[in-house]
């Protein structure tokens, strides 16, 4: 738990200082496409784990949009603005998934016909191939792209979810394991550590799932889908008093969430969503409403 927290610590303080930066960049170039790329990436990097309501995307967006306003090919604005749109349709977020994937697409295919070999531009592809419920080709895409790029370790976030869709998880546990060895303290490491999760749960370990869902909640506190894995977990394993307990925690987040048994079922294309009938019943003895 100690490194976890070590991670947790430097993360913020590395984001902080990156903020600032940005901010000071945009002040001394208002009109730099690329300092307001670096601000749009900077501002993002505080809410990757968490719940953002609308309103606030679209603000943290306004940067990566104006900064492709002035440069159509700024390859950090349209890195940045496909994993936002990424990210929020896996953690259920997303008003329109069908359109804020298409539009991921767009900004990748663009990123791609600039610099066909970007590891980044081809790790993204491989987490679009998992939310658009293709895992084998995200795999063969990560395989591909970790054989060009090995010390990458952002490509081994997707790929290793992408072994648990593809039902690989002893995969998974070996794909997790070589990330955090490239990157013990990565600002994402929370990802990985529920990826491990995961695949650990896909196994029937539930008790050692349980713990990785812990180690994850200790890096990011604010975790929706960590926070439902740990209600679904604790209910499995019979404690009861904790699920609800965790529930009431996982109720009083702020922002857009999956707040009803129907809202989890109408998300249930995403991965993060996906849920067994068993793990819905175990959401709603916990205290989630059917609607």
């Amino acid at each position: 738990m100690e490194d976890e927290i070590v991670a947790r610590v430097m993360n913020a303080g590395r984001l902080r200082i990156a903020g600032i930066e940005a901010e000071r960049a945009v002040r001394a170039q208002p009109g730099s496409p690329m300092a307001l790329a670096l601000l749009c990436g900077a501002r993002a990097a505080d809410y990757f784990a968490e719940a953002v309501a609308t309103e606030k995307r679209a603000e943290l967006f306004k940067p990566c949009d104006e900064a492709l306003r002035l440069d159509p090919h700024n390859v950090i604005a349209l890195g940045v603005r496909a994993v936002w749109l990424l990210d929020g349709v896996d953690h259920g977020q997303s008003d329109d998934r069908e359109g804020d994937l298409r539009r991921a697409n767009e900004d990748l295919t663009t990123l791609l016909a600039i610099s066909p070999n970007d590891p980044y531009a081809r790790a993204l592809k491989v987490y679009l191939l998992r939310l658009e419920g293709r895992p084998e080709e995200a795999i063969a895409e990560g395989e591909r792209n970790i054989a060009l790029n090995p010390g990458f370790v952002q490509t081994y976030f997707w790929l290793c979810a992408a072994y648990t869709d593809a039902r690989q998880p002893e995969k998974a546990i070996d794909c997790v394991d070589k990330a955090i060895r490239l990157s013990p303290h990565d600002p994402s490491l929370y990802g990985l550590l529920m990826t491990r999760a995961g695949a650990l749960e896909t196994l029937g370990r539930k008790a050692e799932a349980l713990d990785w869902v812990r180690r994850s909640l200790a890096l990011s506190p604010a975790s929706p889908i960590a926070l439902r894995h740990e209600i679904v977990l604790l209910e499995i394993l019979g404690r009861d008093d904790e699920a609800r307990e965790a529930y009431r925690r996982y109720s009083a987040l702020p922002g857009p969430q999956v707040r009803t048994i129907a809202e989890l079922r109408a998300c249930a294309a995403v991965p993060s969503c996906a849920v067994s009938e068993r793990q819905i019943e175990a959401l709603r003895k916990a205290g989630m409403p059917e609607q």
